[in-house]
């Protein structure tokens, strides 16, 4: 076999359309193992092989499929195939399906929070350095290890007892929509943290759509001089929204008037 990445496409399209690989090209793909072509093959062509898996409506079988047929080790040598992360790509697809009812925007990657499931047990640095070999996006590598890094304290949080919206707002806007719905997806698959699951599903569907009618031009007519206090003031009345503190434009702008008083009385906030 010349090209090992027909390997892939052969196992997406046999999931896809539902065809038997055939014995010869099962013979073809040990033959490629016992010649040692999956390690010649660039992490960057494997990598945009793997993508396109995950992309499948229904990846975790091409995932045991490359499972079956040895390929794992190629990937990383302790990648594998066992819970939960099976558990996980099922949650994973529930919450993308129900993702898409609520939201009808455009341009989730949906490999990423199967990649998350699937890769997670390495641990961030293995992950990371292997996402790097796979020539994943370096952006989104860099913000997974983060991810990792907090997710732990993530969840903590938003399983507490009392947690204001503009708080859970906070906790889970620096993050892709992606990896926020595979904390859901952990939080689905364990009871004991439902409340958590519960604060996502409001960011997903009630937080993330709030905005104030207020606008700096607004903050300029008040008499406020421009400059980082406008942002200041602006996510003040936003995160009092969010809060239900406020409702209405008119209540929107009184309360700028007394954060602008509060702003430019204050020594430490003089700038």
């Amino acid at each position: 076999m010349e090209d090992p990445t027909r390997v892939f496409r052969a196992i997406r399209f046999e999931q896809r359309f539902g065809f038997q690989i055939s014995k010869e090209t099962q013979h073809f793909i040990q033959q490629a193992e016992t010649m040692d072509l999956f390690h010649r093959l660039s992490g960057t062509r494997m990598g945009n092989e793997l993508i396109h898996i995950l992309q499948e409506p229904e990846p975790a079988k091409g995932i045991q499929r490359l499972s079956q047929f040895k390929l794992l080790p190629f990937i990383h040598p302790k990648l594998q195939w066992k819970e939960p992360g099976p558990t996980l790509f099922a949650s994973g697809e529930k919450i993308l399906a129900w993702h898409e009812v609520e939201n009808t925007k455009p341009g989730m990657d949906r490999w990423l929070l199967y990649a998350m499931a699937w890769f997670e047990s390495l641990g961030k640095a293995e992950l990371v350095k292997t996402w790097k070999r796979l020539g994943f996006p370096q952006r989104t590598t860099a913000t997974v290890g983060e991810f990792l890094q907090a997710q732990s304290t993530l969840i903590r949080t938003l399983n507490k007892k009392h947690l204001a919206p503009s708080e859970i707002y906070d906790l889970l806007t620096p993050w892709p929509n992606e990896l926020v719905l595979f904390l859901m997806a952990k939080a689905q698959s364990k009871p004991t943290i439902h409340a958590a699951m519960e604060r996502i599903r409001d960011y997903l569907t009630e937080f993330q759509h709030v905005a104030i009618s207020l606008t700096g031009h607004d903050l300029e007519d008040m008499g406020l001089s421009k400059g980082p206090v406008y942002r200041r003031v602006l996510d003040r009345v936003f995160k009092a929204k969010l809060d239900g503190l406020v409702t209405t434009p008119e209540d929107e702008y009184r309360l700028a008037k007394t954060f602008i008083t509060q702003e430019t009385t204050s020594p430490k906030n003089r700038k």
